[in-house]
């Protein structure tokens, strides 16, 4: 399971009015990523209507976490409805960080170790 714990001070019960609008789910192959390119499927879906969100403008942005490698920020292709693709080259071992922005301004990040196994 991909998804993040909640960081200190946030507990997963408490809706804020800005609640999310989508959810967002990442799957990663191959799983662990290796060093190289690894191919990221993301799905969103509406949280409301449970639907697929189709034709979002996905911003992806792939960045090293221990050291700075710059910021990549692959294309994304919507593959099915609501199942986006996108690329993502890890240049070396190590921890990475995948940010994936929405419209309207929610983001998830997943957070990646490449190649160490």
């Amino acid at each position: 399971d991909m998804s993040e714990k909640p960081k200190a001070g946030a507990t997963a019960a408490t809706k804020s009015a800005a609640a999310e609008t989508y959810e967002i789910k990442a799957q990663i192959t191959p799983d662990p990523p290796k060093s190289g390119v690894n191919v990221l499927l993301i799905s969103v879906h509406d949280v409301k209507s449970r639907k697929p969100a189709t034709g979002l403008k996905l911003k992806v942005s792939v960045s090293m976490t221990t050291m700075d490698m710059g910021t990549e920020e692959p294309p994304v292709s919507e593959v099915s409805p609501g199942d986006y693709q996108v690329k993502v080259a890890f240049s070396m071992k190590g921890g990475w960080s995948v940010k994936v922005s929405l419209p309207g301004g929610e983001a998830k990040v997943f957070n990646f170790d490449a190649g160490a196994h």
